[in-house]
């Protein structure tokens, strides 16, 4: 059964945590590797944990799945031991408001140096799997404790052009379709010789022969040149003179054994068969078990048949560069340098990507491997996030080119964000890195700003003391007061709202620092103007009638004024340079002073005389003829007397 295959080199880089029976708290990880030659390779997987969650593990297991996740027999899985584990240190603000508790990330480091991974068809699947994200994650539901993650990495291999690994039903004795092969029984047949649970398997008797037979396979467009193999096994305890060969006919010539593991004689248990750098236009592949005369029920087993191209792409990962802030401030701006390194020199390209699941309390979600990608179980995420908007509110954004990440959070909240960065050498895509990490986003309020008038200026009499304002923010701790008089070193305070009196006159800059020795320090300054006293007011005096009011004003040498009631013993009336009194009966007396830069004038009196109403005047009145004159009196209060025409 024909299965085309295109190498794509995924290296996927994710942040993950600990497991022990069931790890909690995961906040990162990454999983790398790198090329040393041959089949070594050299791991590391970095765990990042919650310090509040369970410790790292002492050991992680790593598993290793072939072409399509294929398992190896024996196996290729590995473990790696912690070789060290150290505290990530805080990016938070010394004077930023700390979130209670504060998050704590240990970083572990697990590595090791493998020999068992020698260029092999279709290449390599390496993963770790883990539970569980921390509960409280704002944007993915991580209640149930059981959100995982996994770590993942691809080596590239050989590209696959041909492949049968039987998967077809048990009993199978012929392929006609795209992967087509036959099967030939001797003159003294096995038992058997069928497809049994994904694998050609041939039950032997006495004397016995089986001949499996591929198709003849088109290799004209593997320029490179074509590398064939072919897993071998047995059980039982075959006898000394039983046999499986492998055998290739190339442009249809005679059949050849495959140099390595072509003949196997006797017990071997496991053996791959291989063939490499075959130049030419077609190929054949056959496989021959033979028994000899005391074989009954011997078994061999053959399985992944491969032809691929000898195009073996050696790549180390790309790396990131730098760990995240632990911290984001809500409301403010970020930027973060999300780039990697790579080792070969190739091009990168940053994107976002929902991130994966990997362990839950029922157990492993194993990716698969259609085609041979890897396809993980993604996170879910909850109602307005998503990968492109893991905060929330805005979208965040990342330069394709560079890797950096900014945005503003606009809530408060754990926030699982993820980051790729895809591998390009040539203009051809070769892999891709994936990063997996946890946001805390906490309030920051900035540090206390000292003010000590929003001004910025003060006044006061000379030979007054000034008793200063302080507009500083609420939460700063301490002050640290120098007056600015040069004429003496005692000008300093640690008080609140200190009082000083200044020497004479002049102007003076007063110095303020709040949480005065820590970073968190600010520094406030004011001008203060000692002056003399201004002159006396003038201000006009008024004579009303009983019952009226007037209207009295002020006038130089400016500044405020204020208006006292004489007779209450200076109860201030008003403020401002014009007094209307109230309605008058009696005559009365005010005062007026005025401040200039903070010194207060004496006061000036202004007397307002009330005057009685006088009594109706008396007059007599007389009679005369038409055109002549007469002459009327008034008589009685007397004062000013005015006639009018009734």
């Amino acid at each position: 059964m024909i299965k085309h295959y295109k190498v794509i080199f995924a290296i996927f880089f994710l942040f993950a945590f600990s497991y022990i029976s069931q790890a909690s708290h995961i906040v990162g990880g990454s999983l790398t590797y790198v090329y040393n030659g041959g089949s070594n390779y050299t791991v590391t997987l970095k765990l990042y944990r919650d310090c509040a969650g369970v410790a790292l593990p002492g050991s992680v297991t790593i598993t290793v799945v072939g072409y399509n996740g294929d398992p190896f027999t024996p196996s290729k899985n590995f473990t790696m031991n912690l070789a060290s584990s150290s505290f990530l240190p805080s990016n938070l603000d010394s004077c930023a408001q700390a979130p209670s508790p504060i998050p704590c990330v240990q970083e572990g480091i697990y590595t090791t140096t493998i020999n068992t991974l020698p260029p092999n068809p279709g290449g390599y699947h390496i993963y770790y799997q883990v539970i569980a994200r921390n509960t409280g994650i704002t944007n993915v539901n991580a209640t149930c404790n059981c959100i995982g993650e996994s770590f993942y990495a691809y080596i590239p291999g050989y590209s696959v052009s041909w492949l049968e690994d039987f998967t077809l039903p048990n009993g199978t004795i012929l392929d006609t379709g795209a992967t087509a092969w036959t099967r030939t029984l001797g003159a003294t047949p096995p038992n058997s010789a069928q497809v049994n649970n994904n694998l050609f398997e041939i039950n032997g008797a006495n004397n016995a022969e089986a001949t499996w037979t591929s198709q003849v396979i088109d290799i004209s467009t593997l320029t490179l040149g074509a590398n064939l193999s072919v897993n071998l096994s047995e059980a039982s305890n075959v006898e000394p003179n039983d046999s499986i060969l492998v055998y290739y006919s190339l442009d249809g010539g005679s059949l050849t054994l495959f140099s390595t593991n072509g003949a196997m004689p006797n017990d071997f248990t496991n053996a791959i068969a291989s063939e490499t750098g075959l130049i030419g236009t077609t190929v054949q592949i056959v496989i021959r078990v033979h028994y000899e005369g005391n074989s009954g029920g011997e078994i061999y087993r053959f399985d992944n048949v491969v032809v691929s191209e000898n195009d073996f792409v050696s790549n180390n990962s790309p790396v990131f560069n730098q760990f995240p802030p632990l911290f984001l401030c809500v409301g403010n701006p970020f930027t973060f340098n999300h780039s990697a390194s790579d080792a070969n020199g190739d091009s990168l390209v940053y994107s976002f990507y929902t991130p994966y699941d990997g362990d839950n309390n029922a157990g492993p979600l194993d990716p698969t491997f259609a085609g041979n990608i890897a396809t993980f179980t993604p996170v879910i995420w909850q109602p307005g996030f998503s990968a492109t908007n893991p905060l929330g509110g805005a979208a965040l954004s990342l330069d394709s080119s560079t890797g950096l990440l900014s945005g503003t959070p606009t809530m408060q909240g754990q926030f699982v964000v993820g980051i790729m960065v895809k591998e390009y050498r040539n203009g051809v895509y070769l892999s891709e890195v994936l990063r997996d990490v946890q946001f805390n986003v906490i309030p920051c309020p900035p540090p206390a700003q000292a003010l000590i008038t929003p001004t910025g200026a003060l006044s006061v009499c000379n030979g007054n003391s000034l008793t200063f304002p302080n507009a500083s923010d609420t939460i700063a701790n301490n002050w640290l007061w120098n007056f600015g008089d040069l004429t003496t070193t005692n000008d300093t305070s640690s008080l609140e709202f200190p009082t000083y009196a200044y020497p004479g006159l002049g102007t003076y800059t007063a110095q303020l620092i709040i949480n005065a020795g820590t970073s968190c320090a600010d520094t406030a300054t004011a001008v203060v103007t000692v002056t003399t006293p201004p002159a006396d007011p003038t201000a006009n005096g008024d004579t009303i009638c009983s019952g009226m009011t007037t209207t009295l004003t002020a006038t130089a040498p400016g500044g405020t004024y204020e208006w006292y009631d004489a007779a209450s013993g200076g109860t201030l009336l008003f403020t401002g340079a014009s007094y209307t009194t109230p309605v008058l009966v009696a005559t009365i007396t005010y005062y007026v002073q005025t401040t200039v830069n903070g010194c207060t004038s004496s006061r000036t009196s202004v007397t307002v005389t009330v005057s009685p109403i006088p009594a109706a005047p008396t007059a007599s009145g007389t009679t005369i003829c038409s055109g002549t004159t007469a002459t009327v009196s008034a008589t009685a209060p007397g004062g000013t007397y005015e006639w009018y025409d009734a």
